[in-house]
C-alpha cells in the first residue's frame, strides 16, 4: 500500500468534469474569437510559460535551480509543425492547457492536469500530476509541496502564473492556457448535462447507504462525487481514486462529444452564470479544440499519472511530511514520448528527486478512452 500522497479530498474531484468540457461538442461562437466568457482578473493577467531548457545530468538534477520563464523567454527551436489552427500558442503544432481545481479556501490547488492537443499528429493527452508533487524551490510551505505554490509561491505573480511557472519549469513543457474552478461543483455540473453514462467494475460504498453499484448506469451529481472522493476502500490510496477518476473521465468525455449543441452551450450558459469555472481561454479557442476533440479517436486520448513514488522526508522544521517524489527520468521519458511532440527531446528533469526509485510500479501508468470504454480499467484494488 503506497501512502505517499495525502488524500484529494472533495476539493478538486470537479475538476474531472472540467477536464471533460473542455474536451467536448463543438461552441457555436465563432462570431465573438475574442471574447473571454469565463475570464477573471487573475486568469486574464496569465502571460503564458515558456521554460528555457537547460543541460542537466541525473546527478545535477536533485539540486537544479528553476529555469527563467514568460512568454518571451526562448528554447532550443523545435521542429516546424504547421498545424493550420488559428490559435495565438507557445509552439506551433501544439496547445497546453493547466487544469486547476481549487480546495474550499481557494488557496491550496488539490488537483492539477495538464491536457495537451497535438493539433499536428491529431492526439490528445492528459497528464496527472500528483497535489503532494514535491517542488521545495516554488513554495515556503515546509512541506514544499506543489498544490501550496498557489497560495505560497512568488509573491510577485499571481496565484495562476506562479503556479503554471512551476508547472512548466518542473516538467519543461510550454503552457499556453489556463483553467480554474472552486469546490463543490461537480454535482451541479454533472446534473447540469443529464448525468453520465458509467460501467463500473466494482461496487462503490462512499458511506453507509451511499452506494455505486457494479454495472452500467447514469451518474447523477450526487453519486458522481462520491466516485471521484472515494478512496478508502483502495490499497493504492489516492493513486487509486487517480485511477478510478479515469474511468468518470472516460465516461465523460464521450457523453459530451455527443450532445447536441444547444444542450451544450445551455450548459456553458449555466456555468459562466453560476461562476463554476474561470479561464483566459477565448471563444474561439474553446470552438477549436472542441472541434479538435470531436474528431480524435477514443484510442488517441490518453491518460499519464506522472512517474514518482510517495514516499517520507523530514523538513527543516522538524516535521515529517508525505510527499510524492517525482522521478526525474522516468517523468523525462515520458514527457518525451507523449508531451513533447514538437520539441526537442530532454536529457531529466530539473526536480529535486527524494526517493530515487525504491519503486517504479507508477513509472508507466498510462490508458486511453478506448480501451477504458472497453472495460480495461482499474478494478478497484
Amino acid at each position: 500500500m503506497h501512502t505517499g500522497i495525502q488524500g484529494i479530498r472533495r476539493h478538486g474531484t470537479w475538476l474531472m468534469l472540467v477536464c471533460a468540457l473542455l474536451l467536448s461538442a463543438a461552441i457555436v461562437l465563432h462570431g465573438l474569437r475574442r471574447w473571454q466568457p469565463f475570464a477573471a482578473a487573475q486568469e486574464a493577467a496569465y502571460s503564458g510559460t515558456l521554460p528555457v531548457l537547460t543541460a542537466a545530468s541525473p546527478e545535477e538534477s536533485t539540486a537544479a535551480q528553476p529555469a527563467q520563464t514568460g512568454a518571451a523567454a526562448e528554447t532550443a527551436a523545435p521542429p516546424a509543425a504547421d498545424d493550420g489552427a488559428a490559435l495565438r500558442q507557445l509552439r506551433e503544432g501544439q496547445f497546453t492547457v493547466l487544469l486547476l481545481g481549487l480546495d474550499e479556501s481557494r488557496s491550496n490547488t488539490d488537483v492539477i492536469m495538464l491536457l495537451l492537443f497535438d493539433l499536428a499528429g491529431h492526439d490528445i493527452r492528459i497528464l496527472q500530476i500528483p497535489r503532494d508533487s514535491y517542488v521545495p524551490r516554488y513554495t515556503d510551505f515546509a512541506a514544499g509541496k506543489i498544490n501550496s505554490v498557489y497560495s505560497r509561491g512568488d509573491s510577485e505573480k499571481t496565484p495562476v502564473q506562479r503556479t503554471a511557472d512551476c508547472v512548466a519549469q518542473s516538467l519543461l513543457i510550454p503552457i499556453d492556457r489556463c483553467v480554474t474552478t472552486g469546490c463543490g461543483d461537480i454535482a451541479r455540473m454533472v446534473d447540469l448535462i443529464g448525468g453520465v453514462q458509467v460501467e463500473m467494475p466494482y461496487e462503490i460504498e462512499f458511506e453507509a447507504g451511499k452506494i455505486i453499484p457494479a454495472g452500467a448506469q447514469t451518474l447523477s451529481g450526487e453519486q458522481a462525487e462520491w466516485l471521484l472522493r472515494y478512496r478508502r476502500g483502495y490499497a493504492e490510496g489516492d493513486i487509486g481514486r487517480l485511477k478510478a477518476q479515469r474511468i468518470f473521465l472516460a465516461a465523460a468525455v464521450q457523453q459530451l462529444c455527443g450532445l447536441s449543441k444547444l444542450k451544450l452551450m445551455h450548459c456553458l450558459y449555466a456555468i459562466r452564470q453560476e461562476k463554476l469555472l474561470v479561464s483566459d481561454m477565448t471563444a474561439d479557442e474553446m470552438r477549436v479544440l472542441a472541434d479538435f476533440t470531436k474528431q480524435t479517436d477514443p484510442a488517441q486520448i490518453t491518460m499519464h499519472l506522472l512517474p514518482g513514488e510517495g514516499c517520507m522526508f523530514t523538513a527543516a522544521d522538524g516535521t515529517n511530511y508525505s510527499v510524492w517524489s517525482i522521478h526525474a527520468q522516468a517523468a523525462a521519458d515520458l514527457l518525451n514520448q507523449f508531451f513533447r511532440p514538437h520539441e526537442p527531446e530532454i536529457g531529466v528533469l530539473p526536480v529535486t528527486e527524494l526517493a530515487a526509485g525504491k519503486t517504479v510500479s507508477y513509472d508507466r501508468d498510462s490508458t486511453d478512452v478506448q480501451r477504458i470504454s472497453e472495460g480495461d480499467a482499474f478494478d478497484g484494488r
